[in-house]
């Protein structure tokens, strides 16, 4: 797929206006200059790294609940991953999930069962009623085979050999699978390879281009409520991360079409 030209994207509605972006800023970690129409600080709520207390969880959705679900959300790096879960949570509509990420996000809970950002899929499955399909693209095999059973059967993997192979193909995979009128997109950057950007996780191999034209392919599925991008490293977000952010906005600026239900 590396190297294809993204002729093809003129098909697709454009918006009529620039779609707002929302930045919740957990860390500290995106400049003040960065992109974003609206920043939402969030570095005084206590208890949120890597995992979220019940307060935080109340206080988050509260700011979210402000502001509305539906748009683009920038939602710091990976540890914050979790507030994903917390989007789904404030909606009022039955909706499916499609997340691009290197690890799956169900893991067992671990410390006195909080959220967290290794968990927050499997909370969603578990909690939230409104979920429908949940499709995740990207991890390996083995760690697909270590995801509780039930909680197997109930998702649709892709893992990241998989996913290579497929490329535009998945549009049609995914529509055989979601059952909703209504999505939630999510991705965590350290989707992609080390030589694109770095995060504070390990990371998959794909290019960014590779994820445009997946990001093209699922985007531009009916009923898109919102999309949420985190992902990078609080210490070293230098400017060739900033760049992979302001080009994949500037990209789904370009097409997507967000169904605002407020």
């Amino acid at each position: 797929m590396q190297g294809d030209e993204l002729w093809f994207i003129p098909l697709f509605p454009f918006v009529d206006s620039k779609m707002k972006t929302i930045l919740f800023d957990f860390s500290g970690m995106y400049p003040a200059h960065f992109h974003c129409d609206k920043r939402i600080d969030c570095r005084g709520i206590e208890g949120t790294n890597l995992y979220c207390s019940e307060e935080a969880e109340e206080e988050i959705r509260t700011r979210i609940r402000q502001m509305g679900a539906p748009g683009i959300h920038l939602i710091d790096h990976g540890n914050y991953h979790y507030v994903s879960k917390l989007f789904l949570d404030v909606l009022d509509e039955e909706c499916d999930l499609v997340v691009f990420d290197h690890h799956t996000d169900m893991q067992a809970p671990g410390l006195f069962d909080l959220l967290s950002c290794g968990n927050w899929i499997r909370s969603a499955m578990l909690n939230n009623k409104k979920m429908q399909s949940i499709c995740i693209l990207g991890p390996s095999e083995q760690a697909f085979d270590e995801v509780e059973a039930d909680l197997r059967e109930r998702a649709h993997f892709l893992s990241e050999p998989k996913l290579k192979m497929k490329g535009r193909e998945i549009g049609t995979w995914l529509r055989e699978r979601l059952k909703s009128k209504n999505l939630w997109v999510s991705v965590d950057l350290d989707f992609l390879s080390k030589n694109v950007i770095t995060t504070n996780w390990d990371q998959g191999n794909f290019s960014l281009q590779e994820l445009k034209e997946m990001l093209l392919e699922v985007c531009s599925l009916p009923g898109l409520l919102g999309i949420d991008l985190c992902g990078g490293h609080p210490d070293t977000f230098d400017e060739r991360s900033e760049n992979v952010y302001e080009e994949l906005l500037a990209f789904l600026q370009s097409f997507v079409k967000i169904n605002d239900r407020d």
